[in-house]
């Protein structure tokens, strides 16, 4: 029986998402430098100063953006078809349900751990250190916190782990689920605490399998952007009954959403079927 030659780029592409997952914090560090520059040798309001985490934080991304795009142009530069093709109005639904759902998951895990955690000083700790993870951010005018939470980070974390790192798994693994479980639980480990960690991985998860199936960049984004806004809204609608709204059809989308999930699923393998026929 003829052996089959040792792969290396597979062992490269398997190695990339640990040397992506160090250099990103180098290149944070190094981009970090340039808005704090800008801050002290512009004529700006030490008010403004004092309020810059979002500022800063929009401007490391904006930079990553630029990086990371042209990394992924470079490494990728076959065009995939998608499993599943989707009219622009199914792909509009699909992603603002999704968008929805998993803000659903997402309160419901954090409901569910801050019950547990009345029970455990350790964890009601993390709920604690949790609830005020983004204060200084939001310190900073609206416009900012907008860019930052809801707009530049999503973009620059879809190219990071479902671009390049799940992109680069999916050449190292042939099994398909395996890239889309290890990026996605790579994003929850990402984002650092537990109590995050969890919904963020679910959400890498959802993530990677939509993209695998739809080939999008654009529709993964544009699920990161809607999630990340409706917990990020304009002051003016910055109230309870906004928020209860919102929670509430939340909570409505994730029967839509594992619906959305089947068809896909079952779309793709006809279009698989109809291909090999």
């Amino acid at each position: 029986m003829e052996r089959k030659p040792f792969d290396k780029k597979k062992i490269l592409f398997l190695l990339f998402p640990i040397a992506l997952w160090i250099a990103n914090e180098y290149l944070t560090n190094i981009f970090y430098i340039i808005p704090k520059m800008l801050l002290t040798y512009l004529p700006l309001s030490d008010d403004f100063i004092n309020r810059s985490a979002s500022f800063i934080d929009a401007s490391i991304s904006i930079s990553l953006i630029i990086v990371y795009l042209i990394l992924y142009k470079l490494m990728f530069r076959e065009k995939l078809e998608p499993e599943v093709r989707l009219s622009k109005p199914q792909s509009t639904l699909f992603t603002i349900i999704i968008s929805f759902g998993v803000g659903g998951v997402s309160t419901i895990w954090l409901e569910l751990f801050e019950y547990i955690s009345k029970h455990f000083q350790s964890l009601n700790d993390q709920v604690q250190n949790f609830s005020t993870l983004y204060d200084d951010m939001e310190q900073s005018p609206y416009i900012w916190t907008l860019l930052a939470i809801a707009i530049v980070g999503p973009i620059v974390e879809e190219i990071m782990f479902r671009g390049l790192i799940y992109r680069s798994l999916e050449k190292a693994i042939e099994t398909p689920w395996i890239p889309i479980v290890i990026s996605g639980v790579m994003f929850g480990a990402w984002h650092g605490s537990f109590i995050q960690g969890v919904y963020t991985a679910i959400l890498g998860i959802i993530l990677a399998y939509y993209y695998k199936k739809t080939r999008s960049l654009f529709l993964v984004i544009m699920v990161h952007i809607i999630n990340n806004f409706l917990s990020t809204l304009p002051p003016a609608w910055d109230t309870d009954f906004s928020y209860s709204l919102i929670l509430g059809i939340s909570y409505l989308c994730m029967g839509p959403m594992i619906a959305i999930f089947v068809y896909i699923h079952r779309k793709s393998k006809k279009q698989v079927e109809n291909t090999v026929i």
